[in-house]
């Protein structure tokens, strides 16, 4: 009954520990466990590498009890079933620790209540037992944990986030590379960052024996940066013999799409916002701690002589010469303007201007990238009727690279009397303003400008014939295809009057929306395009005594990036002893991969 009941997990875990499980049985694994003797009893789930210790992260709903034993097979033998200790909890979350008297492979799960498990992450591993401090020991506080330069530039202390008392006793003062990693896990714990690394720590200190999470610095998804082991003791993230002054980033999240995929049926896309947030880190400690930013200084895992690692995966390798860049994506130089003094203009004139800038940031310029009007999205007096809209002047035409200059032409009108200086930036449209870091940083909101004296002019206005009412005319601006979750600016502001009447704005939808549309009557309403789908939006201006009708099209796309959510492991290797280097070398690659049972 027993031997037909065995199952072989094949799993791509290799010598070593790993700083996230590697085997996963999830609900549909669970619903086949058999019932025996009022427990439900899972089949004998078999690793390649034996290991003493068995670490379980446990999901469950919030207040569930769950009721879960172990035990070993070893051939003939099978061992009694043992309960598990408790070693860390989230509201959804436990991690359940045994070890075993000798190395075991092979082992079998029983639960009273199964359905209360929403899910076992779960790895028999041989702790690295890095150096730590004695228990009864309270470690000493290190000074300074984070220099100014990162509290100014953000990043979460350890404080912030929740961690453990370190247990660390190896001290670190002479930092000189630096290693980028990522952990191969989730990229969030019920959504939360803080509480991924939370999870992530603890299976480090009470799994496989670190004295502290692996990495010195960690980055979400979301660009968010994190304390993690204190930067005054040694690092035990990079493994191969490379762990002596080598800071470890590591992003959170599983970014190798056939490693990941193999592993576990998913995978994670690279995130702008986590790019350009680790290029950040990296220059700020490059700085902070003399270190040039160079290839031969700052290397990815893998490519750390002694690491045999799919790690940080492809999607980060490809852009890994981003990380060392000292520019962010997008950034611009002015060089030239057409009006350097004020342009002197009557009532209803015209003035084409122009200025060039040159692209020094990494990514090249597209449609995507435009010049506009500032503050940003008001309503600009000199807008023109060439204008993409009142809050847009001008996309850029075809491509532009790094090192090239572009020449934005455009044509400013006299609509009001009156001196105004208008500034103009750059966009990268549903992205980043030029102004903004972490994604760009120049040029700023007011660098461009133009001063325009518009005066009455010598001729007056001719009235319409007295007592005809002309029709106000509707313009309900151009049609968008936005992605799922951005904001949609719609813009009925070129309406006009030929009366010179005041006019009223009304937008209806013709199809129901399946969201909220904002400032329904102004000339320019907005809404989060939450759902998928083509939508049309009707403006009705009026005059008070006649109404005109323009429509306007939305086709909101799926989001490009991938993030479905579920989970995987990574592999750290300490590297600190010949044996872990020997059986890092002989798990080949795939490091810190698991697979789900087949």
């Amino acid at each position: 009954m027993l031997v037909s009941m065995l199952v072989s997990l094949a799993s791509a875990h290799i010598g070593g520990v790993h700083d996230w499980p590697q085997n996963y049985e999830d609900p549909s694994d669970i619903a086949y466990w058999a019932y025996e003797d009022d427990w439900y009893v899972s089949p004998v789930r078999t690793v390649e590498a034996s290991g003493e210790r068995l670490g379980i992260f446990v999901q469950r709903a919030i207040g569930a009890e769950i009721s879960l034993d172990v035990r070993f097979i070893n051939g003939e033998t099978i061992g009694e079933w043992q309960s598990l200790q408790n070693k860390f909890s989230l509201p959804t979350l436990d991690l359940l620790i045994k070890t075993f008297d000798e190395k075991q492979s092979s082992i079998q799960f029983r639960s009273t209540d199964p359905s209360a498990i929403q899910g076992l992450e779960w790895d028999i591993l041989t702790p690295v037992y890095e150096p730590k401090l004695p228990e009864d020991v309270t470690p000493p506080p290190y000074p300074t944990q984070l220099s100014q330069s990162l509290i100014d530039l953000g990043v979460v202390s350890r404080a912030e986030w929740g961690a453990m008392q370190t247990t660390c006793s190896s001290l670190e003062d002479n930092w000189y590379r630096m290693a980028i990693h990522h952990v191969a896990s989730a990229q969030t714990q019920n959504g939360s960052v803080a509480d991924k690394l939370q999870s992530i720590q603890a299976w480090a200190i009470n799994a496989t024996e670190y004295c502290d999470v692996p990495y010195q610095y960690l980055v979400g998804y979301d660009g968010t940066l994190l304390e993690g082991r204190p930067i005054g003791y040694y690092s035990g993230a990079t493994g191969g013999g490379q762990n002596n002054g080598n800071i470890a980033v590591s992003f959170i999240g599983c970014y190798d799409e056939d490693a990941c995929m193999y592993s576990f049926d998913f995978f994670n896309y690279e995130t702008e916002a986590m790019m350009a947030r680790a290029r950040e880190i990296i220059q700020v400690l490059a700085a902070d701690n003399g270190i040039a930013v160079t290839t031969d200084n700052i290397k990815t895992h893998q490519d750390w002589p002694g690491n045999s690692t799919a790690c940080p995966g492809d999607f980060v390798i490809e852009r890994f010469d981003e990380l060392l860049s000292p520019v962010p994506p997008f950034y611009g130089q002015v060089s030239a303007v057409s009006h350097e003094g004020s342009i002197d203009l009557a009532l209803g004139e015209e003035v084409e201007v122009w200025v060039d800038i040159l692209n020094t940031g990494q990514r090249a310029w597209s449609s995507t990238t435009k010049i506009a009007p500032t503050p940003r999205d008001v309503y600009s007096p000199l807008a023109h009727s060439s204008w993409a809209s009142t809050v847009r002047v001008q996309d850029v035409s075809g491509s532009v690279s790094s090192n090239n200059t572009y020449r934005f032409s455009f044509t400013l009108k006299a609509s009001e009397v009156g001196i105004f200086t208008q500034t103009f930036g750059l966009v990268e449209e549903g992205f980043t303003w030029f102004a903004d870091t972490p994604y760009a940083g120049s040029p700023g909101d007011s660098e461009i400008s133009f001063t325009v004296n518009v005066s009455e002019g010598e001729e007056a206005v001719e009235p319409s014939d007295e007592g005809v009412n002309l029709p106000p005319v509707a313009n309900a601006g151009e049609d968008q295809v936005p992605f799922v979750g951005e904001t949609v600016y719609l813009d009925g502001s070129f309406s006009s009057d030929p009366d010179g009447d005041p006019i009223s704005f009304s937008w209806t939808s013709i199809n129901s929306l399946p969201f909220v549309l904002e400032d329904a009557g102004t000339a320019t309403p907005y809404f989060v395009a939450s759902s998928v789908g083509e939508f049309e939006l009707l403006l009705s201006v009026g005059d008070g005594a006649t109404t005109s009708l323009d429509l306007v099209t939305i086709s909101v796309r799926e989001d490009a990036v991938v993030d479905d959510g579920k989970r995987s492991g990574c592999a750290v290797s300490n590297g600190s002893s010949t044996e872990d280097l020997s059986l890092l070398l002989g798990g080949l690659l795939l490091v810190g991969l698991r697979r789900k049972r087949s």
